[in-house]
């Protein structure tokens, strides 16, 4: 899946005991790392960074592909600061109006419907996922 602020899978080589996977290079680490503790990043940059990962993940949806573990350790600062959305381990294909049933994710992200073990829509609890990253990042804290 080809995007600017989507880490790029390279290759996947299989042999005899392993898998290895050849990825894109973000060097500055994850996301986290980088936000001052219950201070949160400038508006300004917040903001930027913000846009970059929501664009990532309205292409994941455009594609027919959820996320369900968005947060902060599964975006990484690449080159100039800018973002690249990781980790699609517990992601899964999904047409228009596909309801899921299974608990994934961090639950400090989750929407109201995972803790109560209901059916979900899973753009939406992708979008969900988002308010609470960007809480994240202007304010340095998880909400509870």
């Amino acid at each position: 899946m080809e995007h600017p602020h989507v880490v790029q899978l390279f290759e996947v080589i299989e042999t005899f005991g392993a898998v290895y996977i050849v990825m894109e290079y973000a060097g500055g680490g994850p996301l986290g790392h980088h936000i001052p503790e219950a201070v949160g990043l400038q508006e300004e940059e917040a903001r930027r960074m913000f846009r970059q990962i929501v664009s990532a993940v309205c292409h994941c949806h455009t594609k027919g592909i959820v996320h369900r573990d968005l947060k902060l350790g599964n975006v990484l600062v690449g080159a100039g600061g800018n973002v690249k959305l990781c980790d699609f381990n517990l992601s899964h294909r999904f047409t228009a109006g596909q309801k899921f049933h299974r608990l994934c994710g961090t639950p400090s992200y989750w929407a109201p419907e995972l803790y109560q073990c209901q059916e979900y829509d899973g753009p939406a609890v992708d979008v969900w996922s988002l308010g609470v990253l960007l809480y994240h990042m202007v304010t340095g804290r998880l909400c509870h």
